[in-house]
């Protein structure tokens, strides 16, 4: 029950899944013809390991928190989000700088690099 409702930054270092991560996982996304990405798609990119179930979970509400929608956006099938699609770099330029200058983010790791 508590990665229903586990924080941001805890989903972050559950899966140990940094900004520097997430943005290799849209750089390797982007270059893929299909552009999408899912849950399980991130933990074997990252880990090079099929997700367990509890690791799936988590890699989902981690691509559905405000850093990830830097670089991803959602793919909904009847109001269901199946995949998450790479941004274009400009989109995620203008993202990460807006995402950046909220005072909510402005001590995160992403916006350091």
């Amino acid at each position: 029950a508590a990665a229903l409702d586990e924080p941001e930054m805890e989903l972050r270092r559950d899966l140990d899944i940094s900004a520097e991560l997430l943005e290799m996982a849209w750089e390797e996304t982007i270059e893929d013809e299909s552009h999408e990405l899912t849950a399980n798609n991130l933990v074997d990119l990252i880990y090079s390991h099929t997700a367990s179930k509890l690791e799936s979970y988590k890699a989902w509400r981690l691509l559905r928190t405000d850093m990830a929608h830097v670089f991803f956006k959602e793919i909904k099938d009847h109001g269901r989000v199946v995949a998450f699609k790479a941004k274009a770099q400009k989109a995620v330029d203008a993202a990460k700088k807006t995402f950046c200058t909220h005072p909510d983010h402005a001590e995160d790791d992403m916006c350091w690099v």
